[in-house]
């Protein structure tokens, strides 16, 4: 009996903007002189809306259920159902890109869409180590595969992925080079020193409550580490790769790695805390320190696009 094809609806992340009242100060390299971000309403909700629909429907139709169907159409389910979350995360490549310049916006979401896929690996098989990527409990998800379909399609998903981003088109031809960078900036954040050690510390820190064995429960630290390994190399990597495709130099592209970074960690720990009950004073100046060194990391950036950047954290902060 053939299996149904499972094509879930475009998700929107449900994340509250925070008050225009809100102190969104960003340090200034000059002492005199202070910046202050507004907070961007429906103009920068409207924008993440935008990209995450050109993304999800280039997977709709990219991503199709063929023979054999025993194998096509779990992998359409689950490239098609990655958390609501991890979109942003993805559709921050666009965002680069077009901050930077970038002249082929439809490239951008190609690639983020392979992103997505790639993010959607570590959420197929963060079920299985009882932990998924978002920082909630396993065993939340209801869908008709079992664990051995899970771990088998999330391991056909990376290839998937990785052809998605150097598909050959007139960029891969003409700068292989920049798809090359674009390659390693996947394969670290996702190897064994990005999200996969995200994964494990997580696993550990579920775990351990004395810190015998691992890490202990609900320590700040710890929650940073998995944070930054895990939301923070997803976000890293797909601003990088923006910028490397709307051909940013390098200065660049280390500004908005580094924004990436802070970003995503911050997205990380305010979902940990929210999930644990973690009301600790502790986790909230770290996120501060992140949101200050995410804000200087836009300084040198201008025009319209930058705001959907400070908008971003705007976003995360009014969780």
């Amino acid at each position: 009996m053939a299996l149904t094809i499972f094509s879930r609806p475009y998700f929107v992340p449900r994340i509250t903007l925070i008050s225009k009242s809100t102190n969104l100060s960003r340090p200034s390299l000059s002492p005199s002189r202070t910046v202050v971000v507004e907070a961007l309403s429906g103009a920068s909700s409207s924008y993440w809306t935008t990209v995450n629909a050109d993304i999800q429907n280039h997977l709709q139709r990219t991503v199709k259920a063929k023979l054999p169907l025993s194998v096509y159409e779990p992998l359409r389910h689950f490239a098609l159902m990655a958390p609501p979350d991890d979109d942003v995360a993805a559709a921050l490549c666009v965002a680069s890109y077009e901050l930077v310049g970038g002249p082929n916006r439809d490239k951008a979401v190609e690639v983020a869409a392979a992103l997505r896929l790639l993010y959607a690996v570590s959420y197929t098989h963060g079920a299985l180590l009882e932990v998924d990527p978002s920082g909630g409990a396993s065993g939340t998800l209801h869908e008709p595969y079992g664990a051995s379909v899970r771990l088998l399609i999330g391991d056909g998903l990376l290839p998937f992925a990785i052809e998605m981003l150097v598909r050959p088109d007139k960029l891969i031809t003409k700068d292989s080079s920049r798809v090359l960078r674009v390659v390693k900036e996947v394969t670290h954040a996702i190897g064994s020193q990005g999200m996969v050690e995200g994964q494990y510390r997580e696993t550990l820190r579920r775990k351990s409550s004395d810190g015998d064995e691992g890490l202990r429960y609900g320590h700040v630290e710890e929650i940073c580490e998995a944070s930054e390994k895990m939301e923070g190399k997803a976000h890293a990597c797909s601003a990088a790769c923006g910028a490397i495709l709307g051909s940013g130099n390098r200065d660049e592209t280390d500004k908005l790695r580094s924004y990436g970074l802070n970003v995503g960690t911050i997205k990380g720990v305010l979902t940990r805390r929210r999930m644990e009950g973690k009301d600790n004073g502790a986790i909230m100046k770290k996120v501060e320190e992140m949101k200050d060194l995410a804000m200087k990391e836009l300084e040198s950036f201008e025009g319209d696009k930058v705001k959907v950047m400070y908008g971003l954290i705007d976003l995360y902060l009014g969780r």
